[in-house]
C-alpha cells in the first residue's frame, strides 16, 4: 500500500512540478520584489564569544506570485485520476472522511507548489512524499534540534561527533534576522544574552516533543560528565519535518544558570567524546515526573544536585551544599541517620581510590565539605575557618563527577544498597576488596 500511494503521489507531484515550471516560462507566474530590513552581526570568538556587533541594511528579495494557483488546484489537479486515487487511499488508511483527506492532500500540494517555484530536486521530492506518508501513519517523526549551550568552547569551528550530531561555534547567520520593511521584528535584536559559546545540531526520531526533550537532556548530562563543565542550554530551536505540523518552535531555559566551569574541545577529544556518549547515554535515568509516582532513582537525584552545584549562580558554600546532597544520594542508605559525614566520606574515598585517587585526601576534603554543608543549612557561614572554599569546591565537584560515572556504570550489575555494603566490607576483608576491584575494572571506564 505504501508503494502504491508513493507511486501515485510521485506521478501527481511530477505533474504539478511540470505545470509550475510552465507557468514560470509563459509568464503566468511572475516575480515581485520586496524590501527587507536585515540585521547583520559580527562575532569575535576566543574560548567563547568575546565580542558582538550589529549593523542594519536594506535588501531586495524576489518572491513568486501565481494568480492562477487556486484555479490550477481546484479545476485541474483535483480532477486528475492520480489525485482521486490518492485521496481514496488516504481516506481508507487514516480512517477519515474524504473531506478531511482532501484538506490534508491539498496542504501537501500547496507546499509542493511553493517548493517547485524555489527549485525542487528529485531527492527533495522523495523526502516530502516520505514525510507525508509518515504523518498519515503517525510513525516516528524526524526532529532537527539547534541547542544553544554554554560551558564548552571549541578550538576549531566545528566537530562532528557522529552522524546526526555535531557541535560548532556560533556564526553571524545564527543571530542575524530579516523582516519586511515596515513590519515589527518578531523578536528582539541580537545581543549577548542570545549568544552562547557553542551550538549543538542534532537529529532524532521520536513521536512527540517530550521524547525530544529527554534526548536533549541526556546529551547535556553526558557533556557535563565528560569533563567538569557547567553545561546548560540557553534556548533550543526545534524543527519537525512534517507536512501536517511543519515549522519551527523555540524553547527558552526558565532557570538562571551561569557557566562557572568551562572546558574546551579539540580534534583529539572527539573520538573519546563519541565513545563516552555511546556508553553513558543509555545508562542515564529519566526521572518519572508523573503525578503520584512513588519511584525514586537516587542517581537521578544525584545528577540533578550535581548540575545545580556546577551551574547555579550562588556562593561556594551553597554549591558545596548541593554537591554534598549528590554524595548523600549515592553513598548513604535510605534509613541511615547517624555518623553521616564519616560514612559518606569513608565510602566515597574507598570507592574512588580504585580510580587512582588519594583516599585520605578524599576523606578529609569530604569531611570538611560536609561540615560546611551542615553550617550553611543552619544559617551560618564561617568561611575563614575553611581556607580556600572555592578550591575545595572544585575538588568536591570532580569527586562527584567520577562517583556518578562509577555508579551509572555499576547499576546494571549491582544495586546501590549492595554496592554500599560491599564498599563497607572491602575496608575489613581483602577478598571483598579484590572482588570489588574486579567488578569496577570490568564495568567502569572513567574519561
Amino acid at each position: 500500500m505504501n508503494e502504491e500511494l508513493s507511486s501515485k503521489l510521485w506521478n501527481l507531484s511530477k505533474y504539478i512540478e511540470k505545470e509550475v515550471n510552465e507557468s514560470k516560462k509563459n509568464g503566468k507566474a511572475s516575480k515581485i520584489k520586496r524590501i527587507f530590513t536585515k540585521i547583520r552581526v559580527t562575532l569575535d570568538y576566543e574560548k567563547g564569544i568575546v565580542g558582538l556587533g550589529t549593523s542594519t541594511d536594506l535588501i531586495e528579495k524576489d518572491e513568486w506570485q501565481w494568480e492562477g494557483q487556486l484555479h490550477f488546484i481546484e479545476d485541474i489537479i483535483k480532477h486528475l485520476s492520480e489525485y482521486k486515487e490518492a485521496l481514496a487511499e488516504i481516506s481508507a488508511r487514516s480512517k477519515i472522511d474524504r473531506l478531511k483527506a482532501d484538506i490534508v492532500l491539498s496542504a501537501y500540494i500547496q507546499i509542493l507548489i511553493q517548493k517547485s517555484f524555489e527549485g525542487l530536486t528529485d531527492d527533495a521530492l522523495k523526502s516530502y512524499i516520505t514525510y507525508f506518508i509518515e504523518d498519515l501513519e503517525k510513525s516516528l517523526l524526524e526532529w532537527h534540534l539547534k541547542i544553544w549551550i554554554d560551558g564548552i568552547w571549541l578550538e576549531n569551528d566545528e566537530y562532528e561527533i557522529y552522524e546526526g550530531f555535531k557541535i560548532r561555534r556560533p556564526v553571524p547567520s545564527d543571530l542575524e534576522i530579516e523582516y519586511p520593511i515596515g513590519f515589527i521584528p518578531y523578536r528582539e535584536l541580537p545581543d549577548f544574552n542570545e549568544a552562547s559559546n557553542s551550538i549543538i545540531e542534532m537529529t532524532c526520531r521520536t513521536q512527540d516533543d517530550w521524547d525530544v526533550f529527554n534526548e536533549e537532556m541526556k546529551i547535556l548530562l553526558c557533556l557535563g560528565l565528560f569533563r567538569l563543565g557547567s553545561i546548560f542550554s540557553k534556548k533550543t530551536d526545534m524543527y519537525q519535518k512534517s507536512i501536517f505540523m511543519p515549522g519551527n518552535s523555540r524553547r527558552y531555559s526558565t532557570i538562571t544558570y551561569y557557566p562557572l566551569f568551562k572546558y574546551g574541545l579539540n580534534k583529539k577529544d572527539i573520538p573519546k567524546l563519541h565513545e563516552f556518549i555511546e556508553r553513558i547515554k543509555p545508562m542515564l535515568p529519566i526521572r518519572d515526573l508523573k503525578a503520584g509516582s512513588k519511584e525514586v532513582d537516587p542517581i537521578a537525584i544525584a545528577l540533578q544536585r550535581y548540575n545545580e552545584a556546577l551551574s547555579k549562580p550562588d556562593s561556594a558554600e551553597s554549591r558545596i551544599t548541593s554537591a554534598m546532597t549528590c554524595f548523600e544520594a549515592l553513598y548513604l542508605k535510605a534509613k541511615e541517620r547517624t555518623e553521616l559525614s564519616h560514612k559518606l566520606s569513608q565510602r566515597a574515598s574507598a570507592l574512588l581510590k580504585f580510580h587512582g585517587l588519594n583516599p585520605l585526601e578524599i576523606y578529609y576534603a569530604l569531611k570538611q565539605a560536609y561540615d560546611i554543608r551542615s553550617t550553611y543549612v543552619h544559617g551560618s557561614t564561617k568561611q575563614e575557618e575553611y581556607g580556600d572554599v572555592n578550591k575545595l569546591a572544585n575538588q568536591i565537584f570532580e569527586y562527584a563527577r567520577i562517583s556518578l560515572l562509577m555508579f551509572l556504570q555499576l547499576k546494571q550489575s549491582i544495586s546501590k544498597e549492595s554496592l554500599i555494603g560491599k564498599i563497607d566490607r572491602s575496608l575489613l576483608d581483602d577478598e571483598t576488596h579484590d572482588k570489588l576491584k574486579d567488578l569496577i575494572e570490568r564495568n567502569c571506564v572513567i574519561y
